[in-house]
């Protein structure tokens, strides 16, 4: 158990306080509030500057983490608006030359989607120079490339949430990647003009892995060939609806991104592998060697935020512990961060980044004492105890986030960690050496078999615990408050002695917490209301409660096209969904004792229910006093396009 001391660990605290900073200046900005923090910490410098000696050690206590409070404050507003140009012109007809940067992979859709840099965008008046990422969406037909330099007739739509129940957040998504506009183009309003060649060192980056690519492809099919490319390259577009769905329902979503547990499997195979060779090459150069691979693997699998900041953190582990000093391993962990958020401040807002340095936390912090709760003396029984221990620390603290963004939890997620423990170690050693023996015919065999065998088990076994009854609870949706609550109170559960004074206060107030979270949960579940959502369609649901009837102004063949808005939806709300189409019909609809129905007219639809009339509106004329809803391409107070509307 570590003992979190300022002088032992300064960057526990300074990264603390930094990210508080950012916190605070993420919820509110002011110039004049950040020019106040600025100049007191500043007075605060100089006073102790001056009585120093009869404060002691008062700089390094308040001052320092003052000042990295007021940078983070700074921080965040500086990085909101980086690469953002608020004279745009959103929802206008422009011309934009931009480049490919990124683009999908698969073809499997109508619409490919990628990221492009604009360099120069030209409107009716005006034509001028400027540097914005952007989203766009073209016909996966058209066969474009990274590099590719484009030039398209089209309108740059500001990314909004559509404020519908249990969405996504892709506003702040998109925000965190700098990027603030997307398009859709249609082929005939874009035409090629010019490829930019990528550097040499991109190029040979690129061939080594499009050549591993080719090796899994070779020896692998199916989602077997899927799950390799997601766990060994970082490559998830070939992953089928199904096996996202098993993986998210039983806990294991984040195996699907190259991340901490991976880097940390290569980092620990590859010392391993070397520790056989310290005669011919030293440690310390092979640990410098190793650390180099690290960094090349970021790059082959995408360089994304979760890999860097993997990699960033194990290779600082690796090169403290090779100095032979003193460390603490949570010091360090928070030292990557901060320097992280420094580059980058909106990382703090990246769900993967949260989930990720929760988990090292925990591991950190209460893997030792969770390992303590048995000590098994069988050898095999203690390695598979020290997985649990491990898989179980790192799950624990990050519940409450989980809880809180996804509104479900995986009720066997420790059963599925403790497989996916042992298979990713196989999937990602006999993957690796695949790489390195694909040419040699007998070893190649036996590699694809076994990794073939680990990843088919994969599979199979996580659609089994995703079958069996109650593997999943819904319907979690409280206050952000809570998570940080929830995961001290976590933390001081396992870190006190049981049934000491300070562990039943830590008990007391994780059962109020925990209570709170259950009754939010029980009315989430027992609730009986009618929602209409923000969709370019009218569609509603009334939900009774463990029933949800779902109407849809389109036809009965066209309705399941609503689908992503009930599931996420029933996530907070869930329920038994029944689909019913409304198109240009009047209908009656009963459940129980309350009765729904609607009727037709030139620009509106009536909704009664419970005797009350609800009136949406279809069109911008017309008389407006009764409307209660305008449909979200209308400009009102009352439009759908401020977010999902409820009648209790």
């Amino acid at each position: 158990m570590y003992q979190l001391s300022f002088y032992k660990n300064p960057f526990v605290y300074l990264t603390t306080f930094y990210i508080i900073g950012l916190w605070f200046g993420s919820l509110y900005f002011d110039w004049e509030v950040g020019i106040i923090f600025s100049l007191s910490t500043i007075l605060f410098v100089l006073f102790d500057w001056n009585f120093r000696s009869s404060l002691g050690d008062f700089f390094s206590k308040i001052i320092i983490p003052c000042m990295f409070f007021t940078l983070g404050y700074w921080s965040i507003y500086l990085s909101e608006f980086k690469g953002y140009d608020a004279n745009l012109p959103a929802n206008e007809p422009v011309t934009i030359e931009f480049c490919i940067q990124e683009l999908e992979s698969t073809t499997t859709k109508q619409a490919q989607r990628g990221i492009g840099i604009i360099h120069q965008i030209k409107t009716a008046t005006n034509q001028f120079p400027v540097r914005e990422r952007i989203l766009f969406y073209i016909d996966s037909a058209m066969s474009y490339q990274v590099g590719d330099r484009l030039i398209a007739t089209t309108r740059l739509i500001p990314i909004e949430n559509k404020g519908n129940p249990g969405e996504f957040n892709q506003v702040q998504f998109w925000k965190n990647q700098h990027i603030h506009f997307s398009t859709y183009i249609d082929n005939q309003d874009v035409k090629w003009i010019d490829f930019d060649e990528p550097s040499f060192f991109r190029k040979q980056l690129n061939a080594i892995h499009d050549l591993l690519s080719q090796i899994l492809q070779e020896n692998l099919a199916n989602q077997e060939l899927a799950l390799a490319q997601a766990l060994i390259l970082g490559d998830k577009s070939l992953l089928n609806k199904e096996t996202k769905s098993a993986f998210s329902a039983t806990g294991a979503m984040h195996v699907l991104a190259v991340s901490g547990m991976h880097i940390a499997l290569i980092l620990q195979l590859l010392l391993y592998i070397s520790s056989f060779f310290y005669r011919f090459i030293s440690r310390q150069r092979a640990t410098i060697l190793i650390v180099s691979l690290l960094w090349t693997y970021a790059v082959l699998t995408g360089f994304s935020p979760s890999v860097i900041r993997a990699v960033f953190t194990f290779s600082l582990l690796a090169l403290a512990q090779l100095s032979g000093k003193n460390y603490h391993p949570i010091n360090i962990l928070f030292f990557s961060a901060l320097i992280l958020l420094v580059i980058e401040p909106l990382f703090i807002f990246d769900i993967g980044f949260q989930l990720s340095y929760l988990a090292m936390i925990g591991i950190y912090l209460v893997y030792e004492p969770i390992y303590n709760w048995f000590t098994p003396k069988n050898l095999i029984l203690n390695y598979f105890w020290q997985g649990t221990a491990v898989g179980f620390a790192a799950q624990v603290m990050t519940i409450p986030l989980m809880l809180y963004y996804f509104h479900q939890f995986p009720n066997y997620f420790i059963l599925s960690n403790l497989i996916l423990l042992v298979l990713s170690g196989i999937i990602l050693g006999s993957g690796m050496s695949l790489f390195v023996t694909w040419k040699i015919p007998v070893l190649n065999k036996v590699n694809v078999f076994v990794l073939f065998i680990a990843l088919w088990f994969s599979l199979v076994s996580l659609t089994w615990i995703e079958s069996l009854p109650g593997a999943v609870a819904y319907g979690f949706e409280f206050p952000f408050i809570i998570v940080p609550l929830m995961t001290i109170s976590i933390y001081l559960l396992i870190y006190f002695l049981p049934f000491s004074k300070l562990w039943i206060a830590t008990a007391l107030m994780f059962t109020l917490l925990l209570s709170w979270v259950i009754i939010l949960r029980w009315e989430n579940l027992s609730t009986s209301h009618l929602v209409f959502f923000n969709h370019s369609k009218l569609t509603f649901a009334l939900k009774n409660k463990d029933n949800i009837h779902c109407f849809v102004d389109a036809k009965p063949e066209d309705l399941k096209k609503s689908t992503f808005l009930l599931d996420a939806y029933s996530k907070c709300y869930p329920g038994n969904i029944t689909w019913h189409s409304i198109k240009g019909n009047n209908g009656l609809f009963i459940v129980g004792s309350d009765t729904l129905k609607w009727q037709s007219l030139q620009d509106q639809k009536i909704i009664t229910w419970k005797n009350s009339e609800i009136r949406v509106q279809f069109s911008a004329t017309g008389d407006h006093e009764e409307v209660d809803i305008f449909m979200p391409w209308i400009e009102h107070p009352k439009s759908l396009k401020q977010g999902a509307i409820f009648y209790n």
